[in-house]
């Protein structure tokens, strides 16, 4: 047998192992692809009261009934004119709860915020609050009539 004769069985085997190697990937070792983090969504904010009373009277009060849809942050501001005046600032679960049948009574309802700092603006941040209604309650003890203004906000993961 001539030279080529016997080298070429073994030129055949290492093009056969060439070819199974390219069709297997290369077999070289390879890096699988680093997944694209998914992004978390923005937190959503939502206004869910807002407005103004012009004629709060002295040792009066102003309540206003709110509903929320889903769990969140309740924060919310309350601002009125006359900085000599005492506004006492409340939230409680459910629609105007706060009440006797006669009088306000707020140990007959579910307070979850009381502001009765001399601070202007009154402001409340209550995280975790259940979807479901609420009341802002504004009570002015004077001396003075008053305005007032206020807006609650819902904030919910995204």
């Amino acid at each position: 047998m001539d030279q080529l004769a016997k080298r070429l069985p073994g030129r055949l085997a290492v093009i056969g192992a060439v070819a199974f190697a390219a069709a297997c990937g290369g077999g070289s070792p390879t890096t699988p692809a680093t997944p694209t983090p998914v992004p978390t969504p923005a937190s959503v904010t939502t206004v869910v009261s807002g407005g103004s009373s012009s004629d709060l009277q002295q040792n009066w009060d102003h309540w206003v009934p709110f509903t929320t849809t889903s769990t969140g942050r309740l924060e919310g501001t309350v601002d009125w004119t006359f900085a000599t005046d005492d506004v006492e600032v409340m939230v409680a679960t459910g629609r105007h709860t706060c009440t006797n049948g006669q009088y306000w009574d707020f140990s007959t309802c579910n307070v979850i915020a009381s502001i009765h700092n001399g601070s202007k603006p009154k402001k409340f941040s209550l995280a975790g609050q259940p979807a479901g209604t609420y009341t802002l309650y504004i009570l002015n003890n004077g001396p003075a009539t008053e305005s007032v203004s206020w807006q609650v906000l819902v904030t919910t993961p995204g």
